[in-house]
């Protein structure tokens, strides 16, 4: 039998429509990647500090997973 998880309370759960800002934001992660600021580590595959930071800075609001204290482990590259 599979253990239920409960969900947290519906006060802690935000939605962000993000919608609108896809078409920009994926404008702005290839044109980071062919400048060649998206740097991973070979032997992680895990993207660099600096790398999220500029990320961060060029999304159209930003990282959602930034501010999110429950986030999930970032992404391999």
């Amino acid at each position: 039998m599979t253990a239920l998880r409960l969900l947290p309370d519906p006060a802690d759960r935000r939605v962000r429509l993000t919608e609108d800002e896809t078409l920009a934001n994926l404008r702005a992660m290839l044109e980071l990647c062919a400048a060649g600021k998206v740097k991973c580590s070979e032997k992680t595959s895990l993207p660099s500090a600096a790398t999220i930071r500029t990320i961060d800075e060029h999304l159209v609001q930003g990282d959602f997973y930034a501010t999110n204290p429950s986030r999930p482990s970032r992404g391999r590259c």
